[in-house]
């Protein structure tokens, strides 16, 4: 629960009943350094050797402490102490082992577990530790050895019973092995994703290694599983995590992008956004040793994704930046791992590649490589800032916020927040002969829900004054709110003339002439707010759909690929770019739409028939072999299926006559034929035989 406050309150509870309770001090101790508040765990130290000072645990983790901090020569002094009390205490190696994993030092930590487990291998902890570790670097077959021990030991942890399980059903996983990758899928439900993952990741290995200027030593390692209950599991050891995906370093996992609610609540994702993501993690993971902030290698991630910000971003930075509520960089790791209010961990994420894009427009992109470099050297945040990119991080905090406002600006956003309604309420009570006033009060009014009192506090602006573009934007508002299309157009009229570059105008306009069908005019007007609301997706979305009405589809095409560009998650606008390409003959173009189809819902049949067909137009029979045997694998049952891959090979191998091919071919169609003995089998396996003949 990461509810650090309560534990240590349980620990001052114990403290004010015992002062002298060393393991309410330990507990404290152990508290603020899963907080990673390392400069108060000393005090917590001292105060247990004060009343013992040969407590094992204490001096055990005074030197986990040191060792994690990246200093181990001041460690040597109490691990000395302890080897003196107890040379072969395993409580030491087993603590400096557990904070190096949690700190993802992997390497070193093994080395300390693996001598805590020789001097005591009767003891549970370490071996569980050993083999959680062995799970995050990969190594699965030591990890099922370990954690057998570990629970035959204390089988009482529910998390290592999981693992265990879950590592028993991965046994008979699909594996396909690339020059970079370890790919594995679940054989019965998912062997669709095999090739195609596989064949994803070689393409990205490249670009990604690339972008970060480092390649990693081993394979990585990519699970796909079943069902979000096994992908938590393999995580967290529990059935539960709130997201889709995610890296451990090595080890790359995700569920299964299925529709199937019962597998996936979910539902689909972009299954090659969510790799390229979690590769960008493995490449800075490795590039760093494991020392890379949480929120750098997210912005990093995030600005490996081929999408484009979306506008739920853009709406959470505006209100951000707006409300002064965007995180300092020293308090951005705590947003994504302890987030303390709705919306936080969101914010997190698009605020730190926020982040990144503006020390790539302040530096420029080689700035990136170079902070990999300094985080792999051991240098903090703040050494990082001030050798990289010459600012202390309150003054990066500064200037960012600054360049933040300007964005939101270009964006089409006010910066600065509207008064809220008691204060607005007030200035116009106090100034009833201020326009400004009233019209501050109207806008508060409209932002709260309440149309009607904001349509009478606007028509007091404008009395006061008539060209008060806040009031008459108000006015627009209601007026569309109340159905009054031509009053709402007069308004909007009006406040464009007055103001031409705001935003409000041009959507009243455009929602009033599409209710009206006056399409030439919403057209014109979806067109102008576009311009001053490029990241707002109301223009794309209703133009692409109006030029597909007005059977104009070349011209719903921009629009329809910018949706696509800034969802990705959802196919519809995928397929209808695909589906309008193959229509006016561009199939290249329609092929790379269906591939962005099958990206979000791999287990599409149709596409994978587009796809095929359109490949078989071309004379390209294997990659229209393998779309049709897709097809199967997600239709095992069906014959018309087999009979597709069955047409498809014989005509890949009638000219010029390929007789594997051709028996291959024969293969498909007698499994169709079992499968239905009255279809149309019997007369493909006809042609098939008449080709064969000599």
């Amino acid at each position: 629960a990461w509810d650090f406050e309560q534990c240590l309150g349980k620990a001052d509870a114990a403290l004010a009943i015992n002062p002298n309770s060393c393991d309410a001090r330990l507990l404290r101790a152990v508290c603020l350094m899963q907080w990673r508040k390392f400069e108060q765990v000393p005090a917590e130290l001292d105060a247990v050797l004060r009343v013992n000072p040969n407590h094992l645990e204490a001096l055990s983790l005074y030197a986990a402490l040191r060792v994690r901090q990246g200093r181990a020569d001041e460690a040597s002094p109490f691990a000395a102490r302890v080897e003196k009390i107890n040379p072969a205490y395993a409580g030491l190696p087993a603590a400096i082992g557990q904070w190096l994993s949690a700190g993802r030092q992997f390497d070193e930590a093994r080395r300390h577990l693996l001598r805590a487990v020789e001097w005591e291998p009767n003891l549970p902890g370490p071996l569980a530790e050993l083999g959680l570790l062995y799970l995050q670097t990969g190594q699965e077959d030591q990890a099922r050895e370990t954690l057998r021990k570990a629970h035959a030991l204390d089988d009482y942890r529910q998390d290592i019973v999981n693992y265990l399980r879950l590592l028993d059903r991965m046994e008979k996983f699909l594996v396909r092995r690339t020059e970079h990758f370890i790919v594995k899928v679940d054989a019965k439900r998912d062997a669709v994703l095999l090739d195609q993952v596989a064949e994803y990741l070689e393409k990205i290995h490249g670009e990604v290694c690339g972008d970060f200027d480092h390649a990693p030593a081993e394979p990585t390692l990519v699970e796909i599983f079943p069902t979000h209950e096994e992908f938590s599991v393999r995580i967290s050891g529990r059935g539960w995590i709130g997201t889709v995906g995610a890296s451990t370093g090595r080890v790359i996992a995700l569920v299964a992008p299925t529709p199937e609610e019962h597998r996936n609540p979910f539902g689909t994702h972009n299954w090659a956004t969510v790799l390229r993501h979690e590769y960008a993690h493995t490449v800075t993971l490795s590039a760093t040793g494991n020392r890379v902030p949480h929120w750098f290698t997210e912005a990093c991630a995030v600005w490996e994704q081929p999408d484009r910000r979306n506008y739920q971003a853009v709406r959470q930075l505006t209100e951000a930046t707006r409300t002064g509520r965007l995180f300092s960089v020293r308090e951005l790791d705590w947003a994504f791992i302890r987030p303390r209010r709705g919306g936080d961990r969101g914010l997190a994420y698009a605020q730190s590649e926020w982040m990144l894009e503006y020390i790539i427009r302040r530096r420029s992109y080689s700035a990136v490589p170079e902070m990999l470099r300094a985080f792999r050297d051991g240098r903090s945040q703040a050494e990082a800032f001030r050798d990289v990119l010459g600012v202390s991080e309150e003054q990066f905090d500064k200037d960012f916020r600054a360049w933040a406002k300007e964005q939101v600006r270009e964006w089409g956003f006010d910066p600065d927040p509207p008064k809220n309604l008691p204060a607005a309420e007030l200035a116009a009570t106090l100034q009833p002969a201020d326009a400004g006033a009233q019209a501050d009060y109207a806008v508060a009014l409209y932002l709260r829900g309440k149309t009607s009192e904001a349509d009478q506090a606007a028509q007091k602006a404008l009395a006061l004054d008539a060209d008060n573009t806040r009031a008459l934007a108000v006015r627009a508002m209601t007026a569309m709110a109340r159905d009054e299309l031509d009053q709402a157009v007069r308004h909007a009229e009006r406040l464009e003339r007055l103001d031409r570059a705001g935003h409000v105008a041009p959507r009243v306009l455009a929602r009033c002439a599409l209710q009206k069908r006056q399409y030439a005019r919403a057209i014109a007007a979806l067109e102008l707010f576009k311009q001053r609301r490029p990241l707002d997706e109301f223009s794309y979305r209703e133009l692409a759909a109006l030029y597909v009405q007005l059977g104009q589809p070349e011209k719903a095409l921009p629009n329809l690929l910018e949706l696509h560009r800034r969802t990705m998650t959802d196919q519809k606008y995928a397929r209808q770019a695909a589906d309008i390409y193959r229509m006016l003959d561009k199939p290249d173009q329609a092929l790379e739409y269906y591939r962005q189809v099958l990206h979000i819902n791999p287990y599409e049949t149709s596409a994978y028939e587009a796809v095929a067909a359109i490949h078989r137009d071309a004379g390209r029979f294997d990659p229209a072999i393998q779309a049709v045997r897709n097809v199967c694998l997600l239709e095992p049952d069906s014959d018309q299926s087999w009979i597709q891959l069955a047409m498809m090979r014989y005509l890949a191998g009638r000219e010029p006559r390929n007789d594997e091919q051709l028996r291959q071919a024969r293969q498909d169609a007698e499994k169709a034929l079992k499968l239905n003995p009255t279809g149309q089998a019997r007369k493909v396996l006809d042609l098939i035989d008449n080709a064969l003949a000599p």
